[in-house]
């Protein structure tokens, strides 16, 4: 084991070093322009047995969660779910109050929160504060989540640097850190981004294709149909519900040509 594995065991042994993302190698994340095939080639380093990486399938997600539909749909879900009450009752069904009280704390629904992440992003790998003892009774200082790239859950382990070897990290399933960590998810799911994503990689690039803006300014009858197609299509908010334009009213907007130039122009500017 090289000296800096060493150094992070030495770490996980006491209730400080159980910070354990302030010793890894974080870098920025890649926001460079992602399409199909960068998708399908970072499912496929995913997958793989051996060595699988998600660095690259994990950027596309953090650019799919740009989207404003989708982040309203998982905000939406996991708001829902938030909001429930919830209680602790013993054997006899009857409500434990002090034990329900331990859990109605912030670090509680922090925690909750990152839990849910996982439904969407495979898995979630959760880091517990140290335990205190204040005027609002017995609680952990906070939760953190682990950095997803830093996390091989195919193996159980901790990378010190997203590109290190599998077999060169540090478990988290058994030892110091089984006691400090609770993983959340699959080891091998990629969570429900992975069928969003090619939709919204899609979306983005069709709308931020600075061609496809020049081809509407240059074909108007051509992008009158355009416009039908790509942008009265898309859904809209409504006092908190999904809702679509009908066929009828797309052809009354575009039956007015005054407005048809006007959103053309607007779509221009965009």
């Amino acid at each position: 084991m090289s000296s800096e594995m060493a150094r992070l065991m030495q770490f996980a042994k006491s209730r400080q070093g159980i910070k354990m993302t302030a010793q890894l190698m974080q870098q920025t994340d890649s926001l460079t322009k992602k399409d199909i095939d960068t998708w399908r080639q970072a499912w496929q380093m995913a997958i793989s047995i051996d060595t699988p990486k998600r660095g690259i399938l994990y950027d596309i997600y953090s650019d799919c969660l740009v989207d404003l539909h989708l982040t309203g749909c998982i905000g939406q879900r996991k708001g829902k779910t938030l909001q429930k009450e919830f209680r602790l009752v013993g054997k006899d069904g009857k409500e434990n109050e002090e034990a329900t009280a331990l859990l109605k704390k912030e670090w509680f629904f922090d925690f909750m929160d990152l839990a849910l992440d996982s439904r969407f992003w495979g898995h979630s790998l959760i880091q517990l504060g140290d335990i205190i003892t204040d005027d609002y009774g017995l609680r952990f200082t906070g939760v953190e989540l682990v950095p997803r790239k830093h996390v091989c859950p195919e193996f159980g382990v901790i990378l010190r640097e997203a590109s290190d070897d599998p077999k060169d990290g540090i478990t988290y399933r058994e030892g110091d850190f089984a006691n400090w960590c609770i993983e959340v998810g699959k080891s091998r799911d990629l969570g429900l981004l992975l069928k969003c994503a090619p939709a919204c990689i899609s979306k983005k690039n069709k709308f931020g294709d600075k061609n496809y803006r020049f081809w509407k300014a240059k074909n108007y009858e051509s992008a009158r149909l355009g416009l039908y197609n790509l942008e009265l299509m898309m859904p809209y908010y409504n006092n908190g519900e999904i809702k679509y334009l009908s066929k009828e009213e797309i052809d009354s907007l575009l039956e007015i040509p005054q407005l048809y130039k006007l959103a053309l122009k607007l779509q221009l500017l965009q």
